[in-house]
């Protein structure tokens, strides 16, 4: 690779994040957030593979893209899990 590529291979996964986070918060509240983690981790674990048959820079650019937007709901989404699994009796003695 030539050139600025290597600074367009770190900010098009940006871009991939920026544009993920809406949908994939949509998704963990309309259906079971541990089913969409699951699914999101799956994928994401995929799309790491599939770094090994990238040959050209559009591929990986196009794998950077999908590796932000998958990347962008599994945080949000991990809080909500461990949110989720205390009850809310155990949180307002921990904090107050």
């Amino acid at each position: 690779m030539v050139g600025n590529r290597y600074s367009w291979i770190a900010s098009i996964f940006y871009l991939g994040f920026i544009i993920g986070a809406y949908p994939c918060m949509i998704l963990a509240q309309r259906y079971p957030v541990e089913r969409v983690a699951s699914a999101t981790v799956t994928l994401w674990g995929l799309t790491l593979i599939l770094t090994t048959v990238c040959h050209n820079y559009q591929g990986v650019y196009a794998q950077r893209f999908f590796l932000g937007v998958l990347e962008s709901g599994i945080s949000p989404m991990f809080m909500l899990i461990v949110v989720s699994a205390q009850s809310s009796s155990f949180v307002t003695t921990t904090v107050f």
